[in-house]
């Protein structure tokens, strides 16, 4: 007969050879109670708890305000709320990998800073964009 996978949970799941397809969980933590039976009818049980994560961080750009004006070129500083990578943008420029402050040198006239952060888990989150004068 071979080992049985017994799995118990609120969410919906389905067995699929020696693993289990989760149906779509929230995320937070959830808890399944894993049953394992031998050949033998030896039965163990165990609770395992998980975190479900499909969320990307929440951003947060505290400078250049939208709409401000600077007499010289301004720092922007971004933060998340979770460790994540921080990629940027200026005007029509490519997406490159920064840190919070970001030392932006640019000339006079109107920009745009967009912002986004990716989690540990590849996780994405919204694009914040800044539109700014330099004086």
């Amino acid at each position: 007969m071979g080992p049985v996978l017994n799995i118990t949970s609120p969410a919906a799941f389905a067995v699929v050879g020696s693993g289990v397809v989760m149906g779509s969980l929230a995320d937070g933590i959830h808890r399944v109670t894993v049953t394992g039976v031998d050949d033998y009818g030896n039965q163990t049980s165990e609770l395992v708890d998980f975190t479900v994560d499909a969320t990307g961080p929440l951003l947060v750009v505290s400078a250049p305000v939208a709409g401000g004006s600077y007499v010289s070129p301004k720092n922007a500083f971004f933060t998340a709320t979770e460790a994540a990578t921080f990629y940027c943008a200026i005007d029509a420029g490519p997406t490159f990998i920064c840190t919070s402050p970001y030392a932006m040198s640019l000339s006079a006239g109107t920009h745009q800073l967009r912002v986004y952060a990716t989690d540990q888990l590849g996780n994405t989150g919204s694009t914040v964009s800044r539109t700014f004068t330099i004086l």
